[in-house]
């Protein structure tokens, strides 16, 4: 009886398989920050619209709104504004769009655009990456 040194073709198929597999799934988060940067501008900015919102539901008598320029998103005419500011670092390569302006009423709706879903975009490097929405009802979730 012959005995053969090596591996099967079968055995060499399955193993260049799972290391194409892996390779695809697992090296990205080694190799960068896999979207990490994107997640936290995109959590942010939740935070700062859920607490405008807040704001403009507790205190109906002042008015305040939102500027979304492409790299900050401040608010104007509220108080303690200074501490809902989100600006993105200049070397990110983050940017924001639509160039909006954004108010809130008093149940905490969208009071500029209320007949459709509003959508804010996180750019990286020009590209789509992040989307936040907010519904006519005025619930804002990543999208």
């Amino acid at each position: 009886m012959k005995h053969s040194c090596g591996f099967t073709l079968i055995e060499l198929i399955i193993v260049i398989m799972l290391l194409g597999i892996i390779s695809a799934t697992a090296l990205p988060k080694f190799m960068g920050k896999g979207g990490i940067e994107e997640a936290t501008v995109q959590d942010q900015m939740i935070s700062v619209l859920r607490r405008m919102q807040i704001q403009a539901m507790q205190q109906t008598n002042t008015s305040c709104s939102l500027q979304l320029s492409a790299s900050e998103l401040s608010p104007t005419g509220c108080t303690a504004a200074e501490s809902f500011n989100l600006i993105l670092p200049t070397d990110s390569g983050l940017s924001f769009s639509p160039a909006i302006t954004l108010t809130f009423d008093s149940l905490g709706r969208l009071s500029s655009k209320p007949s459709s879903v509003t959508t804010l975009v996180i750019l990286s490097s020009g590209v789509p990456t992040a989307n936040v929405c907010i519904e006519t009802e005025g619930y804002i979730h990543p999208c």
